[in-house]
């Protein structure tokens, strides 16, 4: 039955962007067809979305001695390097593979991965404007009432500011 698998722990809980969450999870009948999703939202519906990330559980770590030994112990980890994605993240345990996948185990809301800062500015670059004395500066943000650049000729002190403009 379903309580023949679980998530142990996930950590840390709170990640800036593009950090590392472990997840540790273990099972009593491991097989090789078992696998952890990563799904954002984390109360997404499985029946109607793909997950973000994937593992095979037969491919992580054992979580004592850092080799492979799911189908030996049932007890692994993986480690899902996560993009903020403005939303949380929760993750799903299934068996079956990934072609007939049967759901076994859920985080719960508490173990729910969020993102330190939704609105965090990303995906910053630098962009030609044709004229060789201007360039336009882009980044994507969430819900910047004011969005402002602040720059420096030091790092962390950026003594110059100017408003920004946006579009949606």
């Amino acid at each position: 039955g379903s309580s023949d698998y679980a998530f142990e722990s996930v950590y840390p809980l709170i990640l800036q962007n593009d950090e590392v969450v472990t997840v540790e999870f273990f099972s009593n009948h491991p097989n090789a067809s078992d696998w952890i999703g990563a799904y954002s939202p984390a109360n997404a519906d499985i029946t109607a979305s793909a997950p973000i990330k994937f593992g095979m559980c037969d491919q992580a770590l054992n979580t004592s001695d850092s080799e492979n030994q799911y189908l030996l112990t049932g007890r692994a980890s993986l480690q899902f390097n996560l993009t903020n994605l403005r939303t949380d993240v929760g993750f799903h345990y299934f068996t079956g593979g990934l072609q007939t996948p049967v759901l076994v185990a859920s985080t719960s809301n508490s173990q729910a991965v969020q993102f330190a800062d939704k609105n965090q500015p990303l995906r910053n670059r630098i962009v030609p404007s044709g004229d060789p004395d201007v360039f336009f500066l882009i980044w994507n943000s969430d819900t910047s009432e004011v969005p402002m650049i602040k720059w420096g000729t030091q790092s962390g002190e950026y003594i110059y500011s100017a408003i920004a403009s946006t579009t949606r």
